[in-house]
C-alpha cells in the first residue's frame, strides 16, 4: 500500500504509474489525480510543446533531413 501525495488516499501498488526514477519505483501521485491533473491542464502542456516546436525548427530540419538520408 502507498499512500498519493496529491489526494493523501491509502492505495494498492496498482493505482501507481511505475517511475524506475523513484527509490520504490512508483511514481508519488496515483493514476487517477494523474490523469486528472492532465486532463486540466492538456491546454498547458500543447502551448509548450507548439514554443518548443517553433523555437527549434532549424534544429528539427536538420535532424530529419540527417535521419533520412540514412534510412
Amino acid at each position: 500500500m502507498k499512500t498519493c501525495s496529491k489526494c493523501g488516499d491509502t492505495k494498492e501498488y496498482s493505482e501507481f504509474w511505475k517511475d524506475k526514477n523513484r527509490s520504490d519505483g512508483l511514481f508519488p501521485q496515483c493514476k487517477s489525480c494523474v490523469t486528472e491533473y492532465r486532463a486540466k491542464n492538456k491546454h498547458l502542456k500543447s502551448n509548450h510543446n507548439k514554443n518548443y516546436r517553433d523555437n527549434h525548427k532549424d534544429e528539427a530540419s536538420k535532424y530529419y533531413a540527417i535521419w533520412y538520408l540514412n534510412n
